[in-house]
């Protein structure tokens, strides 16, 4: 990816704010009933463009992915994480997006 093509990638993405995470909790995401949604926690200007759902199927199975919304406020979910313990995602859910060097150095 050019850096042209980043920069015009960034700009379409805009701060989440806390209305946002109030009208995307209780909704459904591919087949997902949206549990918990976060801002992304991190040492970068632009990590408050990106946030961390929680979400739980009719199966009882479980998801983290990480998010944001594109220029017309739709939410692109990607990176998911799936599992069928509820104390592993909510975990996940608590830590992801927090500066992952943090937590796991080299």
């Amino acid at each position: 990816m050019t850096f042209t093509v980043f920069c015009r990638l960034v700009n379409l993405m805009r701060k989440l704010t806390d209305n946002d995470l109030t009208n995307i909790a209780g909704t459904v995401i591919s087949g997902y009933h949206v549990e918990g949604v976060r801002i992304q926690r991190g040492p970068f200007t632009d990590s408050d463009h990106y946030g961390i759902i929680l979400g739980k199927n009719s199966s009882g199975h479980y998801v983290t992915w990480e998010f944001h919304l594109d220029e017309n406020d739709n939410i692109s979910a990607y990176w998911g994480r799936y599992t069928e313990c509820r104390d592993s995602a909510i975990r996940d859910f608590n830590t992801r997006g927090v500066d992952d060097e943090l937590l796991h150095p080299d």
